[in-house]
């Protein structure tokens, strides 16, 4: 996606007009629109019937479009940075190249989430096919991203919530959609870090709906300490987006240590009350379960060693369960 850059000091007067491709950049100081005032963004219009404030906020033009279905949407995004909550008139310019096959004539604006997760159409909206302009007045519409795309069309999945808990040793996950079109699948993703994700899950996507859908999934093999989830929506066309990000904290169960960690053959565990464990679980990256071992197989563990020579190179998650219920998960590294 390519961005176009413009910086606006602090001293920004009520009314801002910019006729280059733009970017609105406001840092620490804030900026007062008053009610009827206009603000043009590199082809983008607000005019608040409500005085609004913007602090510490950006607006970013994307020349790239969203898929949908039957067609995706013009040429043409604005994401805000943070959510600029609006209630007045929306006006955006384009350009005849920009429409990316949709019919002029029939462009409505379609409002997107953060994670630019589209609705459908509004079917309000007002174009002006002489000056290639489309208006809409709007009442209390959070703006996170803002583009147009033809009536009827359907960008991606509208996420309704996306919530995540804590349930003994597990976590539950649970999900609503309010609209789906083209939809294949929900890809369950889980991260410790935030920036390496695992797929640990899929649940199949409804496909055609206009009615809330509820989904859930349950993961057995949480780690200790936090454990961060999000949903990955992915289209029949391969398209996709992803959710906000969900956690939850598992406190630490079985005092537990192993070593060598990365490990190349055998994995020597060391816990602080063998007679109290109940199941022992090892899983890939995927999620599948590779290993598992009862409570009698612990108690004639040789040395206490695992060998994992015949598992392939990568990362798997040891877990062990306690006769409390109590589970203790740690990562392990196989070379």
């Amino acid at each position: 996606m390519k961005y176009k850059y413009f910086t606006l000091g602090s001293l920004l007067c009520l009314l801002v007009t910019m006729h280059s491709k733009a970017q609105l950049f406001i840092q620490g100081n804030s900026v007062l629109i008053q009610s009827g005032a206009t603000v043009h963004v590199d082809g983008l219009s607000l005019t608040p019937a409500l005085a609004i404030n913007l602090i510490s906020n950006e607006i970013n033009h994307l020349e790239s479009s969203m898929i949908g279905t039957p067609h995706s949407s013009i040429n043409r995004i604005y994401k805000v940075e943070s959510k600029m909550p609006f209630t007045g008139k929306i006006g955006m310019r384009y350009q005849p190249s920009e429409l990316n096959g949709n019919d002029e004539s029939l462009l409505q604006f379609s409002f997107g989430e953060e994670n630019l997760v589209f609705t459908v159409p509004t079917n309000k909206s007002m174009v002006d096919l002489n000056n290639h302009y489309i208006e809409e007045d709007v009442v209390s519409q959070n703006l996170w991203a803002i583009t147009a795309t033809t009536s009827g069309s359907i960008l991606p999945v509208k996420l309704v919530d996306f919530t995540a808990i804590a349930n003994e040793n597990k976590a539950l996950l649970a999900w609503s959609t309010s609209e789906e079109t083209n939809s294949d699948v929900f890809e369950i993703q889980h991260s410790i870090d935030g920036k390496q994700w695992i797929e640990v899950g899929r649940v199949k996507a409804n496909g055609e709906s206009n009615v809330v859908k509820t989904y859930a999934f349950e993961h057995g093999s949480p780690v200790q300490g936090d454990n961060l989830y999000r949903l990955k929506m992915v289209d029949l066309d391969g398209t996709f987006a992803y959710s906000r990000v969900r956690s939850i904290h598992f406190e630490g169960g079985t005092r537990l240590t192993f070593h060598p960690n990365p490990v190349l053959d055998w994995l020597t565990i060391d816990a602080a009350d063998w007679a109290s464990l109940k199941n022992l679980k090892i899983t890939n990256v995927a999620g599948v379960k590779v290993g598992e071992w009862n409570e009698a197989q612990l108690r004639n563990f040789t040395d206490k060693r695992i060998d994992l020579q015949r598992f392939p190179s990568g990362m798997y998650i040891l877990s062990l369960t306690d006769k409390n219920g109590t589970v203790q998960s740690e990562k392990i590294f196989k070379h």
